[in-house]
């Protein structure tokens, strides 16, 4: 069975060699968002401060600050939709479109 997104965002918390395990993992990802049922997480990989999503789920205003993973550049928000929803987003880094 595939590991899912949280539990993979605790194990690597832990790890000395978080940073380099995102970089792989990033390297490797498919599709993004990463969709689990009826959650979305939305990643943002890089440098940043402040991190939002906007779309026309939110009328386009951006949408809380994202979480970044301790000790690595991995951001990441989690957001519920229904199982059919199809959305256009963008990611808002540091006040910047």
């Amino acid at each position: 069975m595939e590991m899912q997104f949280e539990e993979f965002i605790a194990k690597i918390e832990k790890e000395d060699s978080a940073q380099q395990i995102v970089e792989t993992y990033m390297d490797t990802l498919g599709q993004v968002p990463i969709v689990e049922d009826t959650v979305a997480y939305f990643l943002y990989y890089g440098n940043g401060t402040s991190i939002q999503v906007s779309g026309d789920f939110s009328g386009w205003r951006p949408s809380g600050n994202f979480i970044q993973v301790a000790n690595t550049s991995l951001w990441y928000k989690k957001m519920t939709f229904e199982p059919t929803g199809r959305f256009d987003y963008k990611l808002i880094v540091d006040g910047n479109w």
